[in-house]
């Protein structure tokens, strides 16, 4: 598609499951992009770069199932990457978030199964990264958060199964549940971050991860949120805990020491079963 009158926007659903489109080339007068706008494009694997560079807004699930698309710019002029946008664009390799980008919205990259790289520009503006925005993300393997983060939501990047390395920097305060769960790869995590909970399922099923140590901050480990990371055997329990919840640390069958900091009030059914090597220290 070629269109060169000076429109100014792309309606919503204009080119929505044209499945044999492979190219766009847009006049520089276009700024917008609605939402749905060319989702489910199947073929389409090329949009022009100075096209993009001029959008100022991309809509909700504007490219989802651009399965065959390669490659693609987000604007400097964009502040969001809205939710849902990037769906199932399963040949997306590579992608820059700008330092425009105050919030990456939900579902906004899930399911882009080639997506193997990720650039922040420096200085970032990114705030909050929303639930399962890069949820089976299966060819990433390493991702250092900006400084400038302070929430990682829900699932973002649950079942990110081939995820080896993670940077979580001092400025995020809040990782949502099953953030890391099915990381089955995962085996560095550097957490600077000064939560207070390790929230439900976080590292759930991460059976590569061998050691941890939780930051001092925590006074509660949520329910299964080492739930059978087969492969721990080392873990450091912060100072201030108050509360290990139920299957924390089921099936942890490798986990050979613990100590207990006198702080905790309360351990939940089964927090340690089914770890069987394990020798408690209760401080």
């Amino acid at each position: 598609v070629e269109i060169q009158s000076k429109i100014d926007e792309i309606k919503e659903n204009t080119f929505k499951r044209c499945q044999s489109l492979s190219k766009i080339i847009m006049p520089d007068s276009v700024v917008k992009i609605g939402k749905h706008a060319f989702e489910g494009c199947i073929s389409l694997e090329e949009v022009d770069d100075e096209f993009l560079e001029q959008i100022e807004y991309i809509g909700e699930h504007a490219f989802e199932g651009c399965e065959s698309l390669k490659r693609i710019i987000i604007s400097s002029k964009i502040t969001s990457v809205n939710e849902g946008v990037f769906i199932g664009c399963s040949k997306l390799n590579e992608i820059t978030i700008p330092k425009s980008v105050t919030t990456i919205e939900s579902n906004s990259f899930y399911l882009c199964k080639s997506l193997n790289k990720i650039k922040f520009e420096n200085p970032s503006s990114l705030i909050s990264i929303k639930d399962r925005s890069f949820k089976k993300c299966k060819s990433l393997t390493e991702i250092t958060i900006p400084h400038s983060v302070t929430v990682i939501c829900s699932k973002v990047f649950k079942n990110c199964i081939s995820l080896e390395k993670v940077r979580i920097p001092s400025s995020v305060d809040e990782i949502g549940a099953s953030t890391f769960e099915g990381c089955k790869k995962l085996i560095e995590i550097e957490m600077k971050a000064p939560i207070s909970k390790i929230n439900d399922k976080l590292f759930k099923g991460c059976t590569s991860l061998t050691e941890i140590s939780i930051p001092d901050t925590v006074s509660e480990i949520g329910k299964k949120s080492f739930y059978q990371c087969c492969g721990l055997k080392k873990i450091i329990l912060p100072r201030y805990l108050t509360k290990i919840e139920t299957k924390a640390f089921f099936g942890c069958e490798q986990l050979e020491k613990v100590s207990i900091p006198k702080s905790v009030q309360y351990i939940g059914a089964d927090a340690f079963g089914q770890c069987s090597t394990l020798d408690f220290n209760f401080n």
